[in-house]
């Protein structure tokens, strides 16, 4: 018999409104205590990280739950910061959340019991200053990765003498203070490509500054998302072989005619191959700075800053230019989830199974919404974190005993960081199918293509569909088949079929034990340009 365990909810961002209503569905008593005023973390505006004019780098079918998807026939785009912010809104109505949250409560402290099965956790109003301690059997800590109050912020030589600001992208809201100064931005992440292509159109002068270039993919290729081809098929090859097909298609666009090749595509083509590495680090999903580029509004430097002057950046290149204001879009410490338990080690995200369950806490304590995929969206790999949690604290699933966690973790930090070896410090990237499929698997909802044998319609969308949410509620618990086949087969297939036949080529050759991982990804270390 299933049992009913009274849960703590730590943040009502996008991952702990899924797992409020994964433990309401296993029949947990939930309380979800939020710091805001609001549900939707760092999607409230000007409350979170986001800033009013952004626009998501993963297009809708992805971002959206699985148990709630688009409209029927809705055409893939990229929603806006308020479309996102209105859905999370929308998702929490529908499913009744608002009943379970307590806002504007900050969780200040978890104690734990001897036995890892009760825990005592410390709030506090915000208004009153009241604090409070209540019991708990289980805890979600869904405070995200990206952590706006503690944002990361390099410390340069000569920042004492600099005369300028220096200033960090979450606390950006529009390029309007930057106008008409000389501002040099540090980082090119998908944050930075917004930030700096908007300051680049009012500055007097802008410069992007990175120590390597980045694995940038465009928004859409033709009528479709850059996501509609995160399918099966080519999700399940190894990143070695999908980096060869990104570079051998960069080198094949600067290799035609300049006369017959868009500029856009040339610039990423050249950058894809100084990166040399895209498939092996997070990709970059935000094209709108390459026009900026190419006008020279914006100016590239690929390296980093040796040192601040009092008027000016000095580049690790000894080149120099003037700077009114150093911007440092260099994100969050993602790779480490808050020390809010107490006598819990320092441990990074890869230090925990499925980058969840510690080792020392077993399965009652739950670190949703540290898995980053590299081409997919984080909400997906929080929905599947939650339902396993949500049935591990039914007592419908176990965790393996600490032994053998430890040796799986083990073995799957050393798989993440070889499939990932040119960004090993970014702890939270996974490879969206793979990391799906694995935790479907404990779940009991992974996609099973022999389930459509005798309708082969499903089976060729779910091969070489776009793998969205949807698909893992065909089967397993709080399966919704129906549905999820109908939106499953509303999308059209991305893929042309010399690429089907060339990705089928290249498994075949896997299989056959043919395809040889280059030497370099065994010994590569991140170093600047």
């Amino acid at each position: 018999m299933a049992r009913s365990l009274n849960v703590c909810v730590v943040g009502a961002g996008m991952s702990g409104l899924v797992a409020i209503k994964e433990l309401l569905d296993e029949g947990h008593r939930v309380t979800c205590f939020e710091r805001t005023s609001q549900v939707g973390g760092n999607f409230n505006y000007p409350i979170g990280a986001a800033y009013d004019s952004m626009y998501l780098t993963v297009s809708q079918y992805h971002m959206a739950f699985s148990c709630f998807p688009p409209p029927l026939g809705d055409e893939r785009r990229f929603w806006r910061r308020e479309e996102y912010a209105k859905y999370l809104h929308e998702f929490a109505m529908h499913f009744g959340l608002f009943t379970y949250i307590q806002f504007n409560t900050e969780v200040v402290h978890i104690q734990r019991g001897a036995n890892n099965d009760q825990f005592r956790v410390t709030y506090r109003d915000k208004q009153t200053g009241t604090g409070t301690d209540t019991e708990f059997d289980a805890v979600a800590i869904c405070s995200g990765a990206h952590a706006v109050h503690i944002p990361r912020i390099p410390q340069f030589e000569g920042a004492d003498k600099f005369q300028g600001q220096i200033e960090h992208s979450v606390n950006y809201r529009s390029p309007e203070p930057f106008r008409g100064k000389h501002v040099v931005c540090v980082g090119f992440g998908e944050t930075a490509a917004d930030v700096t292509t908007q300051i680049a159109e009012v500055a007097a002068s802008c410069w992007t500054s990175f120590r390597r270039y980045p694995a940038v993919i465009k928004r859409y290729y033709g009528p479709y998302t850059h996501d509609s081809y995160t399918t099966r098929i080519q999700g399940m090859l190894p990143r070695f072989v999908v980096n060869r097909l990104l570079l051998q298609d960069a080198q094949r666009t600067l290799d035609a005619p300049p006369d017959k090749t868009d500029p856009v595509d040339r610039l990423l083509a050249e950058w894809t191959l100084k990166c040399g590495t895209p498939s092996h680090q997070s990709l970059q999903k935000n094209d709108y700075f390459v026009n900026s580029v190419i006008t020279g509004k914006l100016q590239v430097k690929p390296y980093g800053i040796q040192r601040l002057e009092e008027d000016g950046v000095v580049f690790t290149d000894g080149s120099r230019v003037k700077a009114d204001v150093v911007m440092c879009c260099t994100g969050y410490d993602e790779g480490k989830p808050p020390s809010l338990i107490e006598g819990l080690d320092d441990s990074r995200v890869r230090d925990l199974y499925k980058h969840v369950f510690h080792p020392d806490l077993g399965a009652c304590v739950a670190f949703i919404g540290w898995a980053r995929p590299a081409q997919g969206g984080i909400p997906a790999c929080s929905e599947m974190q939650s339902r396993y949690f949500a049935l591990l604290c039914s007592g419908k699933r176990t965790l393996p005993e600490k032994n053998e966690l430890r040796r799986l973790i083990a073995q799957d930090r050393d798989a993440e960081e070889r499939a990932f070896y040119a960004r090993r410090t970014l702890g939270t990237l996974c490879s969206y199918t793979t990391y799906m499929d694995e935790v479907a698997e404990l779940v009991g909802c992974r996609p099973r293509v022999r389930d459509f044998l005798f309708n082969p319609r499903m089976a060729y969308h779910l091969v070489c569909g776009a793998n969205i949410p949807t698909a893992y509620r065909l089967r397993g618990p709080h399966a919704d088949p129906e549905r999820a086949q109908r939106v499953l087969l509303s999308l059209p297939i991305a893929h042309s079929t010399r690429e089907l036949v060339t990705l089928s080529y290249l498994h075949v050759l896997n299989r056959l034990g043919v395809l040889e991982e280059p030497a370099e990804a065994k010994v590569y270390e991140e170093a600047p340009v």
